[in-house]
């Protein structure tokens, strides 16, 4: 497949698109960690209980963010059941999501647009 095509492909392809949209936002989840606590490597984890997930958990200053990745026009409360489980349960005070286009703060869920979260990172 010619690079051209893998472009035409994953913006026709909403599932494969986020799944890239995920990795990126990963890496620079990491990128985040090491500038603002500089280590070896900085490490993310994924947590699923039961049905309930969270994409990406980044420690930050002994603390865990969630990050959820929902690269998509609308994002309903079901799915962000995970965020909200991981939350409660681990007594994180924020949440983030990252969004397709959405700027919105929540409760303790931030929202934030890629285009944005890739600047700030």
């Amino acid at each position: 497949m010619a690079v051209g095509m893998l472009g035409e492909y994953l913006l026709g392809n909403a599932a494969e698109l986020g799944k890239v949209v995920e990795v990126v936002v990963a890496d620079h989840c990491k990128r985040l960690k090491f500038d603002l606590e500089p280590a070896l490597e900085a490490q993310l984890f994924y947590w699923k209980d039961g049905g309930r997930e969270v994409d990406i958990v980044v420690e930050l200053f002994q603390k865990p963010l969630p990050v959820e990745v929902k690269y998509r026009d609308r994002i309903d409360k079901r799915g962000l059941r995970g965020l909200e489980e991981f939350s409660r349960r681990f007594g994180c005070s924020l949440g983030m999501v990252v969004t397709k286009d959405r700027l919105d703060v929540d409760g303790s869920v931030v929202m934030v647009p890629l285009w944005l979260f890739l600047l700030m990172c």
